[in-house]
């Protein structure tokens, strides 16, 4: 193998060169494109709490796609958010309590909130929550979905 690769690079290095360079990038081009696990997350839909009360349905638009994640971002006055009963567009509903409370504040995104069994168009989310600072204005909570293409189940 050694001889024959002297062969040819002794010949024309040039040549070699090139397709060396070639099937690099090729092979860079195509492991970049095969990653079909990459999350993709689109905005369903955005929301204001009130600072009087501690709850919020925030509407979504459940013909954005099926999901298996939820996460939030929030623009005002922080808050956390204690639990949350998440409306599905066939009329069924989850509760979900959350082991730690998700504490929202400044332009970051939350961790992922995922849902159990399979991907699902979300109608609407209802919130329990606390402000944190209630002299800034009023907090408005955005909420996105995880898209993942080509997957029926959500991963565990």
């Amino acid at each position: 193998m050694d001889l024959h690769m002297n062969k040819l690079t002794s010949r024309n290095p040039a040549t070699f060169r090139n397709c060396m360079t070639t099937f690099l990038v090729l092979f860079v081009f195509h492991v970049s494109l095969a990653s079909p696990q990459q999350d993709k997350w689109l905005e369903l839909g955005k929301g204001q709490v009130s600072k009087v009360s501690s709850s919020a349905f925030i509407p979504l638009d459940a013909g954005k796609g099926t999901v298996c994640a939820l996460r939030f971002q929030q623009v005002g006055a922080g808050l956390e958010i204690d639990e949350m009963t998440v409306r599905f567009s066939n009329s069924q509903s989850m509760h979900i309590a959350l082991p730690v409370a998700i504490k929202l504040g400044g332009s970051d995104y939350s961790p992922s909130v995922h849902l159990p069994g399979n991907r699902r168009n979300v109608r609407g989310l209802e919130i329990v929550y606390r402000l944190m600072d209630a002299d800034q204005p009023t907090p408005t909570v955005s909420v996105s979905g995880n898209l993942l293409p080509g997957q029926p189940y959500c991963p565990k």
